[in-house]
């Protein structure tokens, strides 16, 4: 037989990984090319779908009701995983007694509806409709057992909150008055429901683990105040913070980048790996406020909802966690020419959302021009 080369063989073990190698480096070039691409506008609340390939976008809603039931859920769009514009609705119940019944669907594009206006989602047995102001939430399964149906009135338009208007969105509708119904299995009629509900939606052009590292928020009601909290670390060592109260869902006082000191213990039965303060405080020449977490009700790893495979790859770059707690709050903000003083005092939830497991706490607390302060006492509560 001839010797010599083999015409058309296949290429060794080493060439197909340098191929590999080089396809990867070209795809993750083509990813962060693609991410710089701004999103279209859109209306209110409405979903941006964006096309870039890391792009994402979520509604979060926060109810807590006065038979001391919790609701906590979430529609996801994600490019990030199977595909482009998957679809996900998760999220949970919390009875008075601390147990917790989840649900969640996950869809890809084609297998989940949103109407042209991008403002009613319907993903697996979830839906979300934002297209009035009337909002409605609805979650109707028999096969899980579960059938819950709220509504809540938005007053007016949501506020930006933009923590970085130019890579990281949000807008906010304040806690408002909510009523429904909930039925789990076992029981034997719904359950009705009245409290409040609090709205956030937040997209972004570049996976979240990329810029935030953590983002506190508490969102509080009494009678005739809402109120949103946040503070967000980004990756890069920047700090943001806001502090939105309102009245009718109007805002009657803002402030920007005002210090936020987080002190005390960490919060039971809590993680070692994602601790949260039980004190949060804040102290400017013009508003003093003070948020005291009570018991955590749920801790939730927001990759849960990602295909196993999938979920295995997120996981590089990202081990997230997030966490849902009780606090009562007390604002007090003084009076000036334009404005009469105002002072709210009630029981909100605070949320922490992790992108990491924490090396470092988030000290020295934010000095007002949003750089590092310099390690002041945290503020008494006012």
């Amino acid at each position: 037989m001839p010797c010599g080369p083999r015409i058309g063989r296949r290429p060794g073990r080493r060439s197909l990984h340098v191929r590999r190698a080089v396809r990867l480096v070209l795809a993750v070039v083509a990813v962060r090319a693609a991410a710089q691409t701004p999103a279209p506008t859109a209306p209110e609340l409405a979903a941006r779908l964006s096309d870039a390939p890391a792009a994402m976008e979520y509604w979060d809603l926060t109810g807590q009701f006065r038979t001391g039931h919790r609701l906590f859920a979430r529609f996801l769009i994600t490019n990030e995983g199977p595909g482009s514009h998957t679809g996900a609705a998760v999220g949970h119940v919390v009875l008075p007694t601390g147990a917790i019944t989840p649900f969640k669907w996950g869809r890809t594009h084609a297998d989940w509806s949103i109407s042209p206006d991008g403002r009613r989602l319907k993903i697996g047995k979830a839906v979300l409709d934002i297209s009035n102001a009337a909002t409605v939430f609805d979650v109707d399964t028999d096969k899980h057992g579960i059938k819950i149906h709220v509504e809540f009135t938005r007053p007016a338009a949501p506020i930006a909150a933009d923590p970085d208007p130019g890579a990281y969105r949000v807008e906010v509708v304040t806690p408002v008055p909510a009523r429904g119904t909930v039925w789990l299995r076992g029981m034997e009629a719904p359950v009705a429901v009245d409290g409040t509900m609090a709205l956030t939606h937040s997209w972004m052009e570049r996976s979240e683990a990329e810029i935030v590292r953590q983002r506190s928020e508490v969102l509080a009601a009494t009678e005739d105040v809402g109120l949103y909290l946040t503070d967000v670390a980004f990756v890069d060592g920047r700090r943001r913070s806001s502090l939105i109260v309102t009245r009718a869902g109007r805002v009657v006082h803002r402030a920007e980048d005002l210090p936020v000191a987080f002190a005390g213990t960490a919060t039971r039965p809590g993680d070692a790996r994602y601790p949260v303060a039980d004190t949060w405080d804040s102290r400017t020449a013009d508003v003093q406020f003070a948020a005291r977490l009570q018991r955590e009700w749920l801790r939730w790893n927001p990759l849960d909802i990602i295909p196993a495979p999938f979920r295995w790859v997120l996981a590089l770059k990202a081990q997230p966690q997030r966490v849902w707690a009780d606090a009562d709050v007390v604002l007090a903000v003084a009076a000036r020419p334009d404005r009469p003083a105002l002072t709210a005092r009630g029981t909100g939830v605070a949320v922490v959302t992790f992108q990491q497991p924490v090396k470092e706490p988030l000290t020295p607390p934010l000095s007002p021009q949003g750089s590092a302060g310099s390690g002041h006492a945290a503020p008494r509560a006012p």
